[in-house]
């Protein structure tokens, strides 16, 4: 429901969300793939699909996996990538 009535209720570019996810990363230490979806307004399917763009570009690090529970933080290179 939090996800129908947000004010980001328009698409978004892929552009956009990646800096969203790299923000919400760069202000906690650490996130699990669904306090990300729910930090940037997302889906959990939306939010995971560009955290496996970003793991692969090398600006977040998965730091637990589990069959239940992933987390994730992100790198220097993606604090840089951020402040771009």
């Amino acid at each position: 429901l939090a996800v129908l009535n947000s004010p980001h209720n328009k698409k978004r570019k892929f552009e956009e969300i990646r800096k969203i996810l790299l923000k919400e990363l760069s202000k906690n230490k650490e996130l699990t793939l669904n306090e990300l979806a729910v930090k940037s307004s997302l889906s959990w399917k939306t939010a995971k699909l560009h955290i496996i763009y970003l793991k692969g570009k090398g600006l977040v690090i998965e730091t637990l996996s589990t069959p239940y529970v992933r987390m994730f933080k992100i790198t220097e290179k993606g604090l840089k990538e951020k402040n771009l």
